[in-house]
């Protein structure tokens, strides 16, 4: 099978390695329609016809059944009291199952519409570990999957207490199994949701371990540095006190290695990560996009139900929501959090260049690191929805100031 090296990303062992389950998982669930093969130490994920028919038909199987089977347990008379027995109940699930819905295709649809932007990023990301001589630990992808192994337990707990209790209220009119297998497509959006965002969580998690990784070589650099700056100062001295002289390179022999500068391009490095930035935001941003307002509106819709069964003393429902307000939050830090630790190493890249250039090291490399610092002053890694929203802890706080807002509003008019 012929196969066009135009729609094609290869990654290298260790990078399949570290990303190798939510690959997987987002190929399934049709998040990412795209085949793979192992070629020699390479893996490959190329654009087919095939994968995308398949993803297609996967799409449209898991909306269809989704829609029916809510369909059909909205028409017990127990579960339709509660969910649509009115216009604003009908609104906010409508509302909750369309974007659900949208947030699937949009997935899905861009990822095939994007795919240059997702083979860009892994490109450029490749020539950063070619300049700086990167090598991905496989090692650090239990940190990895740590993250997607307890966001599958907290929804797990909130899919299962969620059926438990509407299957209690639609018992006896429906079987729990009967219920129960109506709903499960429902759930499986709501994890496909929580999948797209580790997956965006782990593509700018890449960048980060790069950033930490010439963070770290940059302070090697720096206390070598110290250590030689230092040490003159203490051979100045030596001979009017030589036991301050002693502890003073018991000190500093505990610094790091020194650096070898040959081996490592950081500003060639840090360009190719700027670009590897901007491509994840061409890629994920419609579906960034979907999934912070999604984010959004389940954080104002779960808190206002949250009030309603407290006011009626529900106290399954208040647990329920609960439950269901710390997996939103969850998917919410999940998204955020990632972005802020770039922006961190960032600011600490731009610190650790001040303080090497602050002591007399050798011109060609002193040169290298002005022009470093000049691109880590006008061009910083960030991180965007569409060009539209920030990725940042800002959000949090705009995302908790809009809740606060539209709930006082509902309160008022529920009052």
């Amino acid at each position: 099978m012929m196969i066009s090296m135009q729609k094609t990303i290869i990654l290298t062992s260790s990078q399949y390695q570290l990303l190798r389950p939510i690959i997987l998982i987002c190929k399934y669930f049709c998040i990412l329609p795209f085949a793979i093969k192992q070629t020699g130490n390479e893996w490959w994920i190329y654009w087919s016809w095939w994968s995308v028919i398949a993803g297609a038909i996967g799409v449209a199987t898991i909306g269809t059944l989704a829609l029916y089977g809510v369909y059909n347990n909205y028409h017990i008379d127990a579960v339709f009291k509660i969910r649509i027995n009115s216009c604003s109940t009908k609104l906010v699930n409508g509302v909750s199952m369309s974007i659900l819905i949208i947030t699937f295709l949009i997935c899905s649809v861009s990822s095939n519409v994007n795919f240059k932007y997702l083979q860009e990023y892994f490109l450029h990301l490749t020539k950063a570990d070619n300049f700086t001589k990167f090598v991905p630990s496989v090692q650090k992808s239990r940190t990895y999957t740590k993250v997607l192994y307890c966001t599958i337990l907290i929804k797990m707990i909130i899919y299962s207490t969620d059926l438990a209790v509407w299957s209690k209220i639609a018992y006896p009119q429906s079987s729990i199994i009967s219920y129960s297998i109506n709903e499960l497509p429902f759930y499986l959006l709501f994890l496909i949701m929580e999948f797209a965002t580790i997956y965006y969580h782990f593509l700018v998690k890449f960048i980060g371990d790069r950033l930490n990784y010439l963070n770290n070589h940059l302070r090697g650099y720096y206390s070598c540095c110290n250590i030689r700056v230092k040490k003159s100062t203490v051979d100045n001295i030596s001979k009017y006190d030589s036991k301050y002289s002693l502890q003073k390179d018991i000190i500093f022999v505990k610094r790091s290695d020194p650096l070898d500068k040959t081996k490592i391009n950081f500003l060639e490095g840090y360009e190719c990560l700027i670009e590897a930035s901007t491509a994840l935001n061409n890629y994920f941003g419609a579906k960034l996009l979907i999934l912070l307002f999604g984010a959004f509106f389940y954080l104002l819709i779960t808190p206002y139900d949250l009030y309603t069964a407290m006011l009626h003393r529900q106290y399954l429902f208040i647990l329920l929501q609960v439950l269901w307000m710390i997996g939103h939050l969850w998917r919410l830090l999940i998204l955020i959090e990632p972005c802020n630790s770039v922006a961190q190493e960032v600011q600490k890249m731009s610190l650790i260049v001040c303080k090497i250039l602050s002591h007399k090291t050798d011109m060609e490399f002193n040169e290298e690191l002005q022009l470093l610092l000049s691109m880590l002053d006008h061009c910083p890694i960030k991180f965007t929805s569409c060009n539209i929203v920030a990725m940042d802890r800002q959000l949090i706080i705009s995302i908790a100031g809009g809740v606060t807002t539209y709930l006082v509003i509902l309160f008022q008019f529920g009052g």
